[in-house]
């Protein structure tokens, strides 16, 4: 059987989270806005990991890269996004703590 992280990491390039890596990304999330996360820790943890995986696929495109992630990153009360400037700080979040090497 194959091990679903190891499968993320080799598509998305992100790795297994730590317990402190994993309260800091919520943390982060939650200092842009309360909603990004909307109390799902898991949900948003996932969300991180796929947001590696399109930078991953997008290097030297910062426009897509918010674009997209102004897509991904919805919420009931925002049900087409935060807008392009928290998506921008999303990213940098998501950078930093789970994909630092893209």
């Amino acid at each position: 059987m194959t091990d679903p992280w190891r499968l993320r990491e080799s598509l998305c390039g992100a790795r297994r989270l730590s317990g402190s890596q994993r309260q800091a990304f919520l943390d982060g999330l939650n200092a842009i806005d309360k909603d990004i996360v909307h109390a799902k820790d898991d949900k948003a943890i996932s969300r991180g990991i796929d947001t590696c995986g399109m930078v991953k696929d997008h290097p030297k495109d910062p426009v897509k890269q918010a674009e997209q992630t102004n897509k991904r990153w919805t919420s009931p009360s925002h049900p087409d996004g935060h807008g392009l400037t928290k998506a921008a700080r999303i990213l940098a979040v998501t950078h930093t703590i789970i994909c630092p090497t893209y």
